[in-house]
This record gives structure tokens, C-alpha cells and sequence, in this order.
């Protein structure tokens, strides 16, 4: 696991294989993906198929940890390492959490 952050109770790490059911989960949720772009309902296969294939040099792709537990996704799309300039993008999908006070 590539710990690329880490404030207080939230991690952000290096997505990898093992987060794709969560990501299919929180994504074909119709509470979080009514301004998404993406071809629903994602599927398992296929998104296996983007992870391996996905072109790691343009983008980065993470999950959002509170207290040691998914809870999303966060991302860069269409690096560009010259200009200095991305996409971002950022689902919050679990919805059984409890945040600590």
C-alpha cells in the first residue's frame, strides 16, 4: 500500500486492484454518480480491464481512507507535467461512516 498522504484520521493511497469493488459499489450508487460521466453501471470485468491498462503517466488515482477505511475515490486525469495542470475528481461514496468529534 503507496501512502501518498496522510492527515489526522484521512489517508489518501495509491488505488489498487483490491479497491475495484469498492469503487464499482460506490459508483453505481444513483446518490453519487447523478453528475458523474461514466457508462453505468459499471461492471467487474471492465473495470478490471481499465485498471490494467490505464495509462498511469497521465493520471493518478487514489482512495480516500478515514480511519483506516475507504471511503472514496480522488484523482488526477490528463496530466500535463509541462504546463503544471490537471483534472481532479473526487467521489465520497461510503455512507456508513461515523466521524469521530
Amino acid at each position: 500500500m503507496e501512502v501518498i498522504a496522510r492527515l489526522e484520521d484521512v489517508t489518501l493511497r495509491i488505488f489498487e486492484k483490491d479497491d475495484i469493488y469498492d469503487k464499482i459499489r460506490w459508483i453505481n450508487d444513483p446518490n453519487n454518480n447523478k453528475y458523474l460521466h461514466y457508462n453505468l453501471p459499471l461492471e467487474f470485468n471492465k473495470t478490471v480491464l481499465w485498471f490494467e491498462q490505464k495509462d498511469n503517466t497521465k493520471r493518478l488515482d487514489c482512495i480516500v481512507e478515514y480511519c483506516g477505511i475507504p471511503v472514496g475515490i480522488i484523482g488526477l486525469l490528463n496530466i500535463d507535467y509541462m504546463k503544471k495542470k490537471a483534472e481532479y475528481y473526487i467521489t465520497i461514496g461510503e455512507k456508513n461512516i461515523n466521524i469521530k468529534e
